[in-house]
């Protein structure tokens, strides 16, 4: 009877298939939200503590990118941490860390945004540029590589 209610519950080929493409990909995003949410939790407080966004958004950068390395790593990606890939993630997001603060400074002091709502802003806009890098960091540019092939 075990038997039958797996097969029950088995996916049919496309279906399967489809789950297994888009798995990595939600995957990066529960892993994505967690961490921006996190990152805007820090920067924020600092923000509401009367701390500078510049100090606000290098703690966060450095706090946030060891935690999303670490679940990317595991849970994304199903790979085990190593030290090169902590590297390679660090020097990947530094890229993002750069843009990001490029556009907080725009956004605050440029446009007049607090950092409370230019945070989400920057955050946003980051989010696909963070996907491709992740990838790139955890796994490299491997030739025929798929983006669903792990699950």
């Amino acid at each position: 009877m075990g038997k039958a209610v797996a097969q029950q519950l088995r996916l049919p080929g496309p279906a399967l298939k489809l789950a297994r493409l888009l798995a990595r990909p939600t995957r990066y995003a529960q892993v994505g939200l967690l961490c921006a949410l996190l990152n805007n939790l820090i920067v924020i407080a600092f923000d509401r503590a009367g701390y500078h966004y510049a100090l606000a958004v290098c703690f966060a950068f450095v706090a946030v990118t060891a935690l999303g390395y670490l679940l990317h790593a595991i849970y994304t990606f199903k790979a085990a941490p190593s030290g090169s890939a902590l590297l390679r993630f660090f020097g990947a997001n530094v890229s993002s860390f750069f843009i990001a603060m490029l556009m907080m400074i725009f956004l605050c002091d440029g446009i007049g945004l607090s950092p409370s709502v230019a945070m989400p802003i920057a955050t946003v806009l980051l989010f696909a540029w963070n996907f491709a890098l992740a990838t790139w960091a955890i796994e490299g540019w491997r030739r025929g590589a798929r983006t669903g092939s792990t699950s």
